[in-house]
């Protein structure tokens, strides 16, 4: 630390690169009382949704050539939950380019506090950066993202025709018009459910796989979910388990695009959409949750107390609920016998339809940090290589993570392993707009709490959603 000012040591602090203690110890070392440097600790403590006043200034995009000089070793942060498969991708990428990428791993509902809190500081310790879409945006309006729109078009955009959702695939991953991030695995909440219990109720268990073609199968579904809805030798048995916690916004995106509308008109006041969840469309979608709830009462109500995945699904995969909406992936959890009670009795198609069959976003991304140590050329090559097809084709045959390329998705090579590709590329030829925008958690929180709203009956659909509207847009008038 020596030779350090007191700045430097505010900007590894915001990066994570030394703790409060070791800025405390140094920065008594620069001169400055102990009172002193506690107000520096609580001004600067990061906090979790708030943004910098001033954005620094974005360096320009990488230029493509054969001449750059490049570095040793890069630095890669990865989401933890995919590690092992980008990770994979390294030995290769060292081969290619003499460059030994370093990886560390962060939790991805941690990443966004992480990134954030370091870029404050205008510093960053990685070169490349693993994204959820909201994030994506919220960090190119800031100005903390590389623009990648000129390398995107040199190579993934000349495949569109096999990107999975083709040029869509960067919807999320745009801001203004310019790309900022790479997706590095695709899919969205797809429909699932239990064979057997649906034979033992005298239902069809191949019939849900045709929902998705049929409008307004979504009625049917809740016939079926309402005869899966049973007690039997003490056992409480649902037709249907959802996640209506905090990701209750998820479902409500995905049954307002089946009734033909949307949450926002995001061809206005780009890039933040204007609020139109209040339509009739989205009255209708909120009405059928709370019919499901209230009037057939086929739900678990515990849902509304499920924020993920892993809260809802144990009914499911203990043979207790009949039907779920989740993330492809949990395919494989269901055929695992350690974990699985319905090992080859789950199935699973794209989700009913209402007008049309839809989900919502589910790509991550990866980007490069506009303060990237060893540079954007070189970050872009990680990119490149990260997504390419040799490297997808890996990650098909040896993770649970779907590829970007529909040809992938199909490749039967790899469907022996990820047996849920077509139907994740399936999926992703119905609407799955995920609206987002740099605000995306701000809104989502107004909106969550007038959806609870509705479901808890203190107001009608229409009157929850009108406040939604009205709300957002005085948050984003305040902001202005």
């Amino acid at each position: 630390m020596k030779g350090k000012t007191i700045d430097h040591l505010v900007a590894d602090l915001y990066a994570g690169r030394i703790s409060r203690r070791t800025f405390f110890k140094y920065a008594l070392a620069t001169g400055l009382s102990a009172s002193s440097i506690a107000a520096i600790l609580t001004s600067c403590r990061p906090s979790p949704t708030a943004a910098p006043t001033v954005a620094p200034t974005q360096p320009p995009a990488p230029t493509a050539t054969p001449e750059i000089k490049l570095p040793d070793t890069l630095n890669v942060l990865l989401f933890s939950h995919d590690a092992d498969i980008q990770q994979a991708k390294g030995p290769a990428f060292e081969a290619k380019y003499k460059i030994k990428p370093t990886f560390e791993t962060v939790v991805a509902d941690d990443h966004r506090d992480k990134i954030i809190s370091a870029h404050r500081a205008g510093a960053s310790s990685w070169d490349t950066l693993p994204l959820w879409a909201t994030v994506v945006q919220e960090m190119a309006e800031r100005g903390w993202l590389v623009d990648l729109t000129d390398y995107v078009e040199q190579t993934l955009l000349k495949k569109a025709d096999d990107l999975v959702s083709g040029k869509a695939l960067f919807q999320a991953a745009a801001f203004k018009g310019r790309i900022y991030a790479v997706p590095d695995k695709v899919g969205g909440p797809i429909l699932m459910w239990n064979t057997e219990l649906l034979q033992k109720r005298g239902l069809d268990p191949e019939k849900p796989k045709e929902w998705h073609k049929t409008k307004y199968s979504i009625n049917e579904f809740v016939e079926w979910a309402k005869e899966c809805t049973f007690e039997e030798g003490g056992v409480q048995y649902w037709g249907f388990a959802d996640q209506w916690g905090e990701q209750v916004a998820g479902t409500f995106h995905q049954l307002i695009q089946m009734y033909g509308g949307d949450s926002f008109d995001m061809t206005k006041n780009e890039p933040y959409g204007e609020p139109i969840m209040n339509s009739e469309q989205g009255v209708a979608a909120l009405q059928w949750m709370v019919d499901l709830l209230h009037t057939h009462k086929c739900i678990d109500p515990a849902s509304l107390t499920y924020d993920w995945v892993f809260d809802f699904t144990p009914g499911y995969l203990g043979g207790r609920v009949a039907f779920i909406i989740t993330w492809p992936f949990v395919t494989h959890v269901a055929q695992d016998p350690e974990q699985s009670a319905i090992v080859d009795k789950n199935a699973f198609a794209p989700n009913f339809a209402a007008e049309t069959s839809a989900t919502v976003e589910g790509t991550e991304y990866q980007a490069i940090s506009s303060y990237a140590p060893h540079g954007p050329d070189a970050a872009w090559l990680w990119l490149e290589h990260m997504s390419s097809y040799d490297m997808m084709k890996l990650q098909g045959l040896q993770s649970g993570w779907a590829p970007i390329y529909k040809s992938l998705l199909n490749d039967p090579e790899i469907t022996k392993a990820m047996f849920e590709g077509p139907v994740i590329a399936q999926s992703l030829e119905y609407p799955h707009q995920g609206y987002f925008t740099p605000d995306s958690t701000q809104w989502d929180e107004i909106l969550r709490g007038e959806i609870h709203a509705a479901l808890r009956q203190e107001k009608k659909p229409k009157e929850a959603l009108d406040a939604a509207v009205e709300q957002i847009k005085a948050m984003r008038a305040s902001s202005q």
